[in-house]
Parts: structure tokens; C-alpha cells; sequence
């Protein structure tokens, strides 16, 4: 209801909103890059995780959730753009 009569004000600007417009997806995919960057430490190869294939299969986990996050239509980023913009 308070839509339709037109709120006052304008969007929050203040904190983490100063740097992200969606700070939920931004801790999102800093989550899944984190553990994947954790997940080197766990290599059982005594020269780290950068020779281990393993790890490198892991980088679809943050890409995948990268993806659907920020790129496609029906979720994520263009989702809530979207839905704010038509209001």
C-alpha cells in the first residue's frame, strides 16, 4: 500500500549499502570464493592446493553461484533490479 501512494525517501545509502545494492549477494558469493580459497589449505599434495585437481574442480562451486546470482533472469540480481524498477 505504501508503494502505491509513493514512499518519501529514497534508497538506503548507509553502511553496507554503500558499496552494494544487494549486500545478500555480495555475502553470498564472497562465501562460496572464501571457502573455496580455504579449501587449498586442505590439499594433500605437500605443494598446496594449485597442483591438487581437486581444488581446481572446486571453482565451479563460486562460479555457478556467481552465475546464477548475477546473470540470469528468473533469479538473483536481475530479479530484485527488476521488481524494484517497476515499482
Amino acid at each position: 500500500l505504501w508503494v502505491k501512494n509513493g514512499r518519501r525517501g529514497d534508497f538506503c545509502n548507509v553502511g553496507v549499502w554503500a558499496y552494494s545494492r544487494h549486500p545478500n549477494y555480495f555475502g553470498e558469493i564472497f562465501q562460496w570464493w572464501c571457502l573455496w580459497m580455504f579449501s587449498y589449505s586442505s590439499s594433500e599434495k605437500l605443494s598446496g592446493g594449485y597442483v591438487d585437481p581437486l581444488w581446481w574442480v572446486g571453482i565451479i562451486s563460486p562460479l555457478f553461484t556467481m552465475q546464477i546470482l548475477l546473470n540470469m533472469k528468473p533469479t538473483g540480481l536481475c530479479n530484485a533490479e527488476g521488481q524494484s524498477l517497476k515499482r
